[in-house]
């Protein structure tokens, strides 16, 4: 289990493995809430069983039917269509077991409601029959003053005191958990709503901003501030590893890379949302109740089936075709999601291939209180990031000239400078969220108490630092590199250092005792990184090459029987050869 759940996704069944198909049992609905992108409720839209009967049909009669389906049901309210989808439910669980279909056991029904019918008893009776089998999810959106701003009835009421009634009988009988969605009237209460949330006992939060253009001038700093009160609330109540809350995430931040930009960014097309009309939809967001600007899309029926020319855009969109350069090239890019139905009904070309993006500084301000709940969660609970955002770069920040040689140049000046606290800041800054680490680089005659300063709480801070160094600031950093001499490794044998990573500077003359250094340096580090120094002509290859194999045997000895690898690193400059020496011995050996 990881050290921490506030950062990761809300676990779901079948994840990545399950297809889901949604069936849309009715337009209409009993709440009107504020920001709902269903633009077009309608009373007279609902899906008949004959509809229902023909579409699991077409479906589990199709040439590719997965081993794990998820039967989702939305509206408008699914619930009331309850007596439908009792019956739907029904017909999939036999035909599934006829057709000897392996979803006839491997499946899920799932049911996002606003919770308002949750205690009726047709409601309860369907959830015990299919105890188990049944995944509901229930919208509470915070405090009641939050939740009865934006999700009312039709005369403008309040739902909260209705839903509430229900939570008890729902925390104990299902997953608790709960979607809280965000817009810039109620934004300033993002704080006191998950807190309350918290209280009432859910412990999976799902969490989002709306993609619509609502957003006003000084929001994302609001959105910032809240965020970061929250992440302070949940690392100093101890919460970080007893909740889930999606508005942090450790994969969020930094630059999309070629990885990123071959995939798109939702499951629009590779599932399938049934209308009541019996028409097939890449996702009910493009069905026309959804839409306000451009017609809906279909994708098939529950005759013919679906139509492949309509459905080859989504399967072959990606980022890269739908992001412009500006947004390929931002910083805090990953994790940047959007909704391809909400792009398409804000696109004038009418077409999936264009990026809105009016949660542009939303996102952004959350990267950053992103940035400052990890920082804090490393710094005072010593948990590092798991998921760190992947970067081309990183910064060195030298915070003398006179700084320690953490690779094979040696670069000297005859007067010692130091940096000043605003520059470091300033730099720190500018390295967040555009860089991978931040490495700290510093001297012998630099005065570690200014790392006290409170500040530096808010960087996860990697340090690289010489080992007479060390040796006095052991306690002060969390995370920390070491600059060793081979003439130091029997002091390091001495000590209790153990860190992340030692870099080992060891001249030429003395490459016979490398062996003999590794196997010491080996269980001070997980990593260890080779710099040698004055290297030149004279240099024995033999002598390294045995010396290679020894550390071979070594490492082969020390791991066998397990799935477990230390990294070391052969970062030797100037000569090929080296490399390819080492390469080679170790690939035969292990």
């Amino acid at each position: 289990m990881s050290d921490y759940l506030v950062g990761k996704f809300v676990p779901s069944w079948g994840e990545g493995i399950a297809k889901t198909i949604t069936f849309i049992v009715t337009e209409d609905c009993n709440l009107r809430c504020k920001y709902c992108y269903i633009l077009n409720k309608s009373s007279n839209k609902k899906m008949t069983f004959d509809v229902a009967k023909k579409q699991i049909d077409q479906f589990l009669n199709s040439d590719h039917v997965p081993e794990m389906v998820i039967v989702d049901f939305i509206g408008g309210e699914p619930l009331l269509e309850i007596e439908l989808i009792d019956k739907i439910c029904d017909y999939f669980k036999i035909k599934s077991f006829q057709l000897n279909k392996p979803c006839w056991w491997n499946y899920r029904f799932n049911i996002g409601t606003n919770g308002t019918m949750y205690l009726v008893d047709r409601v309860q009776k369907f959830l015990k029959k299919n105890q188990g089998k049944v995944s509901l999810g229930i919208t509470l959106d915070g405090t009641k003053e939050k939740h009865d701003l934006m999700r009312v009835y039709e005369d403008g009421s309040g739902s909260y005191d209705v839903i509430i009634k229900g939570i008890p009988e729902y925390l104990k009988n299902h997953v608790p958990g709960t979607k809280v969605t965000f817009s810039s009237a109620d934004l300033p209460m993002l704080y006191s709503s998950i807190i309350h949330l918290i209280d009432l006992g859910f412990t999976h939060i799902s969490a989002n901003v709306v993609f619509e253009d609502v957003w006003k001038e000084g929001d994302n700093l609001i959105f910032e501030e809240q965020l970061k009160m929250l992440a302070d609330y949940i690392i100093e109540n101890n919460l970080y590893d007893k909740i889930y809350c999606t508005l942090f995430l450790d994969s969020i931040g930094g630059y999309l890379f070629e990885d990123d930009l071959n995939v798109t960014s939702c499951g629009a097309g590779k599932m399938r949302a049934f209308g009541p009309d019996g028409y097939t939809y890449p996702c009910m967001r493009f069905k026309d109740y959804s839409l306000d600007k451009n017609p809906e899309i279909r994708i098939g029926n529950m005759v013919q089936g679906i139509y492949k020319e309509r459905l080859r855009p989504f399967l072959v969109a990606t980022k890269n075709d739908q992001l412009d350069d500006e947004c390929k090239n931002c910083p805090a890019a990953r994790g940047c999601d959007f909704c391809q139905g909400f792009n398409y009904d804000d696109s004038s070309s009418k077409t999936i291939f264009s990026h809105a993006k009016y949660i542009c500084n939303m996102h952004k301000a959350r990267v950053r209180a992103n940035d400052y709940y990890f920082s804090r969660l490393f710094n005072q609970k010593g948990i590092a990031r798991e998921e760190i955002p992947k970067q081309q770069n990183k910064t060195y920040i030298l915070l003398s000239n006179e700084y320690v040689d953490y690779c094979g140049e040696k670069a000297r000046v005859p007067e010692d400078i130091k940096m000043s606290y605003e520059t470091l800041f300033d730099a720190l800054e500018y390295s967040r969220n555009r860089f991978s680490e931040i490495f700290l680089v510093h001297d012998c005659s630099m005065d570690e108490t200014i790392f006290l300063d409170k500040r530096f709480e808010d960087y996860t801070i990697h340090h690289i630092i010489p080992f007479m160094k060390a040796i006095t600031m052991k306690d002060t950093f969390n995370l920390f590199s070491i600059v060793l001499k081979d003439d130091e490794v029997k002091n390091l044998n001495e000590s209790e250092i153990f860190c992340k990573k030692i870099i080992l500077n060891i001249s030429q003359n003395q490459i016979s005792n490398l062996a003999q250094y590794i196997k010491i340096l080996f269980f001070h580090s997980d990593e260890i990184e080779l710099n040698i120094l004055g290297f030149d002509s004279e240099f024995d290859f033999a002598v390294y090459k045995d010396q290679i194999e020894q550390i071979a045997i070594f490492i082969k000895y020390q791991y066998e029987g397990t799935n477990s690898v230390k990294k070391l690193m052969f970062y030797l400059i100037y000569c090929i050869e080296i490399v390819m020496i080492a390469l080679q011995v170790i690939n035969q050996l292990l």
